[in-house]
Protein backbone atom coordinates (compact mmCIF):
# COMPACT_ATOMS: atom_id res chain seq x y z
CA UNK A 1 0.00 0.00 0.00
CA UNK A 2 2.85 2.55 0.79
CA UNK A 3 4.23 1.93 -2.06
CA UNK A 4 1.12 2.50 -4.19
CA UNK A 5 1.23 5.89 -2.30
CA UNK A 6 -0.89 5.27 0.23
CA UNK A 7 -0.53 7.96 3.04
CA UNK A 8 -2.65 6.52 5.73
CA UNK A 9 -3.90 2.81 6.34
CA UNK A 10 -6.41 1.68 8.40
CA UNK A 11 -5.17 -1.56 10.45
CA UNK A 12 -8.44 -2.79 11.46
CA UNK A 13 -9.38 -5.83 13.76
CA UNK A 14 -10.22 -7.45 16.76
CA UNK A 15 -8.91 -6.74 20.52
CA UNK A 16 -5.62 -8.87 21.03
CA UNK A 17 -4.98 -9.72 17.01
CA UNK A 18 -1.86 -7.46 16.83
CA UNK A 19 -2.26 -4.40 15.70
CA UNK A 20 -0.23 -2.11 17.34
CA UNK A 21 2.81 -4.69 17.23
CA UNK A 22 2.37 -5.00 13.50
CA UNK A 23 2.38 -0.59 12.99
CA UNK A 24 5.54 -0.72 15.37
CA UNK A 25 7.39 -3.87 13.68
CA UNK A 26 6.45 -1.86 9.78
CA UNK A 27 8.12 1.34 11.19
CA UNK A 28 11.48 -0.32 12.96
CA UNK A 29 11.78 -2.81 9.42
CA UNK A 30 12.05 0.64 7.54
CA UNK A 31 14.38 2.28 10.11
CA UNK A 32 11.63 4.99 10.89
CA UNK A 33 11.18 7.40 13.49
CA UNK A 34 7.81 8.46 14.38
CA UNK A 35 5.20 10.62 16.08
CA UNK A 36 2.57 8.76 18.13
CA UNK A 37 -0.75 9.27 19.38
CA UNK A 38 -1.99 7.01 21.86
CA UNK A 39 -5.88 6.95 22.35
CA UNK A 40 -7.36 5.09 25.56
CA UNK A 41 -9.31 2.13 25.29
CA UNK A 42 -12.87 2.71 25.97
CA UNK A 43 -13.03 6.12 27.72
CA UNK A 44 -13.56 8.99 25.07
CA UNK A 45 -13.67 11.59 28.03
CA UNK A 46 -9.80 11.44 28.48
CA UNK A 47 -9.09 11.71 24.45
CA UNK A 48 -6.05 13.98 23.99
CA UNK A 49 -7.65 16.89 22.36
CA UNK A 50 -5.78 17.66 18.59
CA UNK A 51 -4.67 21.01 19.64
CA UNK A 52 -2.51 19.27 22.38
CA UNK A 53 -1.55 16.61 19.93
CA UNK A 54 -0.31 18.85 17.37
CA UNK A 55 1.71 21.28 19.60
CA UNK A 56 3.18 18.25 21.73
CA UNK A 57 4.81 17.05 18.22
CA UNK A 58 5.78 20.82 16.95
CA UNK A 59 7.27 20.66 20.37
CA UNK A 60 9.09 17.52 21.20
CA UNK A 61 9.39 16.06 18.00
CA UNK A 62 10.34 19.28 15.25
CA UNK A 63 11.72 21.42 18.39
CA UNK A 64 9.19 24.00 16.57
CA UNK A 65 7.03 26.94 18.34
CA UNK A 66 3.87 26.59 18.34
CA UNK A 67 0.68 29.20 18.12
CA UNK A 68 -2.39 29.28 19.69
CA UNK A 69 -4.51 28.71 16.61
CA UNK A 70 -4.50 24.90 15.72
CA UNK A 71 -4.79 25.87 11.63
CA UNK A 72 -1.63 27.50 12.09
CA UNK A 73 -0.08 24.78 13.68
CA UNK A 74 -1.63 22.60 11.39
CA UNK A 75 0.26 24.70 8.82
CA UNK A 76 3.35 24.33 10.23
CA UNK A 77 3.01 20.51 10.95
CA UNK A 78 2.16 20.14 7.06
CA UNK A 79 5.90 21.73 6.71
CA UNK A 80 7.41 20.26 8.79
CA UNK A 81 6.93 17.00 7.19
CA UNK A 82 7.15 18.26 3.69
CA UNK A 83 10.51 19.64 4.51
CA UNK A 84 11.92 16.02 6.28
CA UNK A 85 14.43 14.52 4.17
CA UNK A 86 13.84 11.39 5.23
CA UNK A 87 9.82 9.44 5.64
CA UNK A 88 8.78 9.85 8.92
CA UNK A 89 5.93 7.49 10.22
CA UNK A 90 3.03 8.29 12.50
CA UNK A 91 1.48 5.58 14.32
CA UNK A 92 -2.29 6.53 15.65
CA UNK A 93 -3.45 3.83 18.28
CA UNK A 94 -6.90 2.59 19.14
CA UNK A 95 -8.87 5.12 17.54
CA UNK A 96 -12.24 3.23 18.26
CA UNK A 97 -12.56 5.33 21.24
CA UNK A 98 -12.86 8.37 19.29
CA UNK A 99 -15.48 7.00 16.23
CA UNK A 100 -19.50 7.24 17.18
CA UNK A 101 -22.01 4.50 15.97
CA UNK A 102 -21.18 5.49 12.44
CA UNK A 103 -17.68 5.71 11.99
CA UNK A 104 -16.97 9.63 12.63
CA UNK A 105 -15.40 10.97 15.11
CA UNK A 106 -17.31 12.06 18.11
CA UNK A 107 -18.72 15.98 18.05
CA UNK A 108 -16.19 16.94 20.58
CA UNK A 109 -13.33 15.56 18.49
CA UNK A 110 -14.55 16.57 14.94
CA UNK A 111 -10.86 18.57 15.09
CA UNK A 112 -9.27 15.13 14.22
CA UNK A 113 -10.51 15.08 10.31
CA UNK A 114 -8.04 18.02 10.27
CA UNK A 115 -5.37 16.66 11.25
CA UNK A 116 -5.92 13.31 9.21
CA UNK A 117 -6.11 15.67 6.08
CA UNK A 118 -3.03 17.32 6.71
CA UNK A 119 -1.61 13.37 6.97
CA UNK A 120 -3.06 12.56 3.64
CA UNK A 121 -1.71 15.14 1.84
CA UNK A 122 0.46 13.54 -1.36
CA UNK A 123 3.01 16.37 -1.00
CA UNK A 124 4.04 15.73 2.55
CA UNK A 125 7.02 12.87 3.80
CA UNK A 126 5.15 10.55 6.16
CA UNK A 127 3.21 7.33 6.29
CA UNK A 128 0.31 7.15 9.12
CA UNK A 129 -0.52 3.71 10.24
CA UNK A 130 -4.09 3.77 12.29
CA UNK A 131 -4.94 1.37 14.87
CA UNK A 132 -8.85 0.09 15.02
CA UNK A 133 -10.99 -2.29 16.02
CA UNK A 134 -13.92 -0.27 14.27
CA UNK A 135 -14.10 1.25 10.63
CA UNK A 136 -13.42 4.97 10.41
CA UNK A 137 -15.25 6.30 7.85
CA UNK A 138 -15.16 10.25 6.95
CA UNK A 139 -15.98 10.66 3.32
CA UNK A 140 -13.34 13.77 3.52
CA UNK A 141 -9.98 11.84 4.30
CA UNK A 142 -8.59 9.19 2.14
CA UNK A 143 -7.29 6.42 3.98
CA UNK A 144 -6.73 2.27 2.59
CA UNK A 145 -7.73 -0.28 5.11
CA UNK A 146 -5.63 -3.20 6.30
CA UNK A 147 -8.35 -5.93 8.08
CA UNK A 148 -6.01 -8.15 9.69
CA UNK A 149 -6.94 -11.52 10.83
CA UNK A 150 -6.21 -14.24 13.78
CA UNK A 151 -2.85 -16.13 13.12
CA UNK A 152 -2.98 -19.23 11.63
CA UNK A 153 -2.76 -22.97 13.13
CA UNK A 154 1.15 -22.83 11.53
CA UNK A 155 1.73 -19.34 13.05
CA UNK A 156 0.83 -21.08 16.52
CA UNK A 157 2.66 -23.91 15.83
CA UNK A 158 5.70 -21.84 15.34
CA UNK A 159 4.66 -20.14 18.35
CA UNK A 160 4.44 -22.50 20.55
CA UNK A 161 7.53 -24.66 19.81
CA UNK A 162 9.52 -21.08 20.21
CA UNK A 163 8.20 -21.42 24.38
CA UNK A 164 9.06 -25.36 24.49
CA UNK A 165 5.49 -26.49 24.29
CA UNK A 166 4.50 -29.66 21.91
CA UNK A 167 2.99 -27.86 18.88
CA UNK A 168 1.99 -31.46 17.57
CA UNK A 169 -1.16 -31.92 20.05
CA UNK A 170 -4.14 -31.90 18.48
CA UNK A 171 -5.15 -29.65 21.47
CA UNK A 172 -3.25 -27.02 19.59
CA UNK A 173 -5.86 -26.71 16.50
CA UNK A 174 -8.43 -27.40 18.78
CA UNK A 175 -7.34 -23.74 20.57
CA UNK A 176 -6.30 -22.01 17.41
CA UNK A 177 -9.64 -22.46 16.21
CA UNK A 178 -11.52 -21.69 19.28
CA UNK A 179 -9.90 -18.66 19.57
CA UNK A 180 -9.64 -17.76 16.14
CA UNK A 181 -6.07 -17.80 16.25
CA UNK A 182 -6.23 -14.45 18.46
CA UNK A 183 -2.33 -13.20 18.76
CA UNK A 184 -3.24 -11.89 22.58
CA UNK A 185 -4.91 -15.03 23.02
CA UNK A 186 -2.14 -17.19 21.89
CA UNK A 187 -0.08 -15.48 24.17
CA UNK A 188 -1.94 -16.04 27.48
CA UNK A 189 -2.62 -19.28 26.84
CA UNK A 190 1.08 -20.21 26.39
CA UNK A 191 1.75 -18.34 29.67
CA UNK A 192 -0.62 -20.43 31.60
CA UNK A 193 0.48 -23.84 30.20
CA UNK A 194 3.87 -23.28 30.84
CA UNK A 195 2.78 -21.73 34.72
CA UNK A 196 0.15 -24.03 35.90
CA UNK A 197 0.39 -27.02 34.08
CA UNK A 198 3.98 -27.24 33.96
CA UNK A 199 4.09 -27.20 29.90
CA UNK A 200 1.54 -29.76 29.49
CA UNK A 201 -0.61 -28.50 26.71
CA UNK A 202 -3.24 -31.25 26.87
CA UNK A 203 -3.77 -31.19 30.41
CA UNK A 204 -4.65 -27.72 30.38
CA UNK A 205 -6.99 -28.00 27.28
CA UNK A 206 -8.31 -31.24 29.47
CA UNK A 207 -9.61 -29.00 32.30
CA UNK A 208 -10.09 -25.86 30.34
CA UNK A 209 -11.85 -26.46 26.91
CA UNK A 210 -14.99 -26.21 28.24
CA UNK A 211 -14.31 -22.29 29.71
CA UNK A 212 -12.59 -20.77 27.16
CA UNK A 213 -12.31 -17.39 28.93
CA UNK A 214 -10.83 -19.04 32.37
CA UNK A 215 -8.23 -16.57 31.97
CA UNK A 216 -9.41 -12.88 33.17
CA UNK A 217 -7.04 -11.36 30.16
CA UNK A 218 -8.64 -13.56 28.06
CA UNK A 219 -12.20 -12.53 29.27
CA UNK A 220 -11.14 -8.81 29.20
CA UNK A 221 -10.50 -9.01 25.51
CA UNK A 222 -14.18 -10.25 24.69
CA UNK A 223 -15.71 -7.88 27.29
CA UNK A 224 -14.21 -4.77 25.55
CA UNK A 225 -15.75 -5.96 22.28
CA UNK A 226 -18.84 -6.55 23.42
CA UNK A 227 -19.01 -2.96 25.57
CA UNK A 228 -18.72 -1.55 22.25
CA UNK A 229 -20.97 -2.54 20.60
CA UNK A 230 -23.44 -1.97 23.24
CA UNK A 231 -23.74 1.38 21.54
CA UNK A 232 -25.34 -0.09 18.56
CA UNK A 233 -28.34 -1.64 20.30
CA UNK A 234 -29.82 -3.26 17.07
CA UNK A 235 -26.22 -4.53 16.38
CA UNK A 236 -25.77 -6.32 20.00
CA UNK A 237 -28.88 -7.55 19.78
CA UNK A 238 -28.30 -9.45 16.61
CA UNK A 239 -25.04 -10.84 18.00
CA UNK A 240 -26.82 -12.26 21.46
CA UNK A 241 -29.77 -14.22 18.63
CA UNK A 242 -27.49 -15.76 16.77
CA UNK A 243 -25.91 -17.31 19.51
CA UNK A 244 -28.65 -19.56 19.18
CA UNK A 245 -27.57 -20.91 15.92
CA UNK A 246 -24.04 -22.58 15.26
CA UNK A 247 -22.59 -20.48 13.10
CA UNK A 248 -19.25 -21.35 13.78
CA UNK A 249 -19.45 -24.75 12.09
CA UNK A 250 -21.95 -24.24 9.94
CA UNK A 251 -22.38 -20.77 7.83
CA UNK A 252 -25.49 -19.12 8.45
CA UNK A 253 -28.05 -17.63 5.15
CA UNK A 254 -27.47 -13.84 5.03
CA UNK A 255 -31.66 -14.36 4.67
CA UNK A 256 -31.71 -15.98 8.03
CA UNK A 257 -29.30 -12.92 9.70
CA UNK A 258 -32.17 -10.76 8.21
CA UNK A 259 -35.06 -12.39 10.03
CA UNK A 260 -33.40 -12.10 13.31
CA UNK A 261 -33.53 -8.65 12.53
CA UNK A 262 -37.21 -8.39 13.04
CA UNK A 263 -37.41 -5.47 15.18
CA UNK A 264 -35.89 -3.27 12.49
CA UNK A 265 -37.74 -2.11 9.74
CA UNK A 266 -36.37 -3.83 6.48
CA UNK A 267 -35.17 -0.72 4.86
CA UNK A 268 -32.67 -0.75 7.33
CA UNK A 269 -31.26 -4.15 8.12
CA UNK A 270 -28.93 -4.91 6.63
CA UNK A 271 -27.32 -1.83 7.92
CA UNK A 272 -27.20 -3.29 11.07
CA UNK A 273 -25.54 -6.34 9.91
CA UNK A 274 -23.11 -4.34 7.99
CA UNK A 275 -22.13 -2.46 11.15
CA UNK A 276 -21.78 -6.00 12.90
CA UNK A 277 -19.54 -7.39 10.50
CA UNK A 278 -17.24 -3.93 10.48
CA UNK A 279 -16.87 -4.55 14.55
CA UNK A 280 -14.86 -7.68 13.48
CA UNK A 281 -17.32 -10.14 15.80
CA UNK A 282 -18.04 -12.21 12.85
CA UNK A 283 -17.29 -12.35 9.68
CA UNK A 284 -18.56 -10.51 6.77
CA UNK A 285 -20.80 -12.13 4.06
CA UNK A 286 -19.31 -14.32 1.10
CA UNK A 287 -20.59 -12.79 -2.04
CA UNK A 288 -20.22 -16.04 -3.32
CA UNK A 289 -22.02 -18.00 -1.47
CA UNK A 290 -24.14 -15.69 0.35
CA UNK A 291 -23.82 -17.08 3.53
CA UNK A 292 -22.52 -15.07 6.88
CA UNK A 293 -19.84 -17.18 9.15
Amino acid sequence: MVKGGAKIIVIQGEGGVGKTKLARKYFDSQGLAFLELWMPTMDAKNIISVESVVEEWLWRDFDEQTGRNLGINLQRLKRKLRDETRTRGVLIDNLETALDINGKFIEFHRHYVELLRVLADPAINSVTLITSRERLCEAGVDVNFYMLKGLDESAWRQFFTSRKINPHSPALSEMCKAYGGNAKAMQIISGAILTDNEGDIDAYWDANKDDLLIKQELEDLVVSQFQRLQIIPEAYRLLCRMGCYRYQDVPLPIEGVLCLLWDVPESQRRRVVNRLCARCLVESRNENTGYIQ
